[in-house]
């Protein structure tokens, strides 16, 4: 930013005044035209005004129409406290000890949030002289602070000023009671802090059971965190049901604001966010009360999530549609899909009580399987268990290769294993349970009894088992193991064949 230009005039005017006044140091007091001069003086800066005035003091005692003028030519603080101590050393002491103390408020009104701290600075002078060392009071509608003057006669209170906001009056007074003169009251102004809270009223707009006729409302009222009211805020409303066009109003006197909302306005369903000051303080759902439901909807009926392959749940499943309200809809379309798992019908419309019956077939995997339910964009689905068939199919094999209801022949003295398990009709495999016990009791009527063959070991997981066997002698022999069986001959091993 550029450095702004003096006028040469200005200049010349200042280059004359400086010498003067600095001529003036030694004894001559300051006129009252040279400090006027001074303070209406842009190249002068205040802080060396106030160094003169405390070096070369005064040829004029300041009235109280002087002091104010000199307010008003921009006297800063500094200045203010150099031309009350000025006085200070030069007043007779009996006339400063005997006249009563006066209080001048170096600015009439005070502004501050609430729950805040305000500032308050009083110059306090006796016969026009200032004291230093004072205790004083400044007191009010429910307020109170101490202070003691300074040096330059002035006391500077700091205090926080509630939650209330209002405007309220101040004055000085002396602890003591004795009598003070205060030139001019001080105005405190509390306003609300910042904007905080927003209550808005319906909580919910509903655009099925609103009025059809006439526009809809809305109303706000704008709070800070202590209840306080904002009269004359911007409220804007705006969110997806608005689309780009946000409204905009100002709050009343006591903080509310009415939007009126032409029901072209509305676009869509969603949520409208009060925005004041650019934060989002509040939210108000708009909603289609027919519209269905995505929390509220769903199947309803959990005891009949399992079942065994290919076989018809015990009870159709129930899907239930509500809309936002929790109202039952009747008359919409589910449609039924399912995984590994057949369903009947493929659609269905819900009845008054908005629910529609869907039959459930389980496929042949078993595990799990899953039903979805579609109704406008809202998709729910359900998980079922499938079991295996109880119906048991053993398998035999050898080195991966079955061998079940065929031969086999190994060599004798090497010993060879067999692994059996079990499958349901449609390939699903089924845990071994009490044919583990059975093939435990076949290895201990082997080992007692001896035989072509002796079971030696016998290894089990949750759905197969593995089965080591020793060819004690020359032969031919039979194993059934439920309702499978392998022959197994056991020949010499240059004769050995698989």
């Amino acid at each position: 930013m550029p450095t702004p230009m003096i006028p040469r005039s200005l200049v010349l005017f200042s280059l004359t005044l400086v010498p003067r006044v600095l001529a003036a140091q030694g004894a001559e007091p300051l006129r009252k035209t040279d400090v006027v001069r001074l303070l209406s003086n842009p190249v002068i800066p205040k802080t060396e005004v106030a160094d003169l005035i405390r070096r070369n003091c005064l040829a004029f005692q300041p009235s109280e129409r002087d002091w104010a003028d000199l307010r008003a030519l921009g006297a800063s603080a500094d200045v203010l406290a150099s031309i009350g101590g000025c006085k200070e050393r030069h007043a007779p002491p009996a006339a400063a000890a005997t006249a009563p103390l006066v209080a001048s408020a170096l600015t009439t009104q005070v502004d501050a949030p609430a729950g805040g701290e305000a500032n308050v600075a009083i110059l306090f002078k006796r016969a026009g002289l200032v004291r230093a060392g004072i205790d004083v009071l400044l007191r009010g509608q429910g307020f109170e602070s101490g202070a003691t003057t300074d040096e330059n006669g002035i006391a500077r209170f700091h205090f926080l000023v509630g939650r209330r906001a209002g405007t309220f009056t101040l004055s000085a007074a002396l602890p003591a009671g004795a009598a003070i003169t205060n030139a001019r009251p001080i105005t405190l102004v509390v306003h609300p802090g910042p904007p905080a809270v927003a209550t808005v009223q319906p909580v919910q707009l509903d655009l099925i059971t609103s009025p059809s006729d006439g526009p809809l409302t809305v109303t706000a009222v704008v709070a800070d965190t202590f209840g306080n009211t904002f009269a004359r805020e911007a409220v804007q409303l705006r969110g997806d049901p608005l689309g780009s066009h946000p409204i905009s109003q100002a709050t009343d006197s006591s903080g509310a604001v009415v939007f009126s909302i032409p029901r072209s306005a509305i676009r869509r369903a969603g949520t409208l966010a009060v925005v004041i000051r650019g934060d989002r303080l509040a939210q108000l759902p708009v909603i289609y009360s027919d519209e269905v439901s995505d929390t509220r909807s769903g199947f309803q009926n959990s005891t009949v999530l399992d079942g065994i392959v290919r076989k018809r749940l015990s009870e159709p499943l129930v899907f239930e549609v509500r809309s936002m309200t929790g109202r039952p809809l009747s008359g919409r379309l589910v449609a039924f899909r399912g995984d590994n798992a057949d369903v009947t019908p493929d659609s269905a419309l819900t009845d008054s009580a908005g629910r529609a019956r869907v039959t459930v077939t389980l496929g042949m995997l078993a595990g799990t399987a899953s039903v979805t339910g579609i109704v406008d964009s809202v998709r729910k689905s359900v998980s079922l268990r499938v079991e295996p068939s109880a119906d048991a199919v053993v398998m035999i094999e050898q080195n991966g290769i079955r061998v079940d209801g065929g031969n086999i022949v190994v060599p004798v003295d090497t010993p060879f294993a067999l692994r059996v398990s079990a499958r349901d009709a449609y390939g699903n495999p089924l845990t071994l349970g009490s044919l583990v016990r059975g093939l435990e009791q076949m290895r201990q009527q082997f080992n007692v009894d001896p035989r072509l063959l002796r079971i030696v070991r016998v290894d089990s997981s949750a759905t197969a088992a593995t089965l080591t066997f020793f060819p004690a002698g020359i032969g031919k022999a039979t194993l059934k193991i439920a309702d499978a069986s392998v022959s197994v001959a056991v020949v010499r091993a240059r004769t050995a064949t698989h």
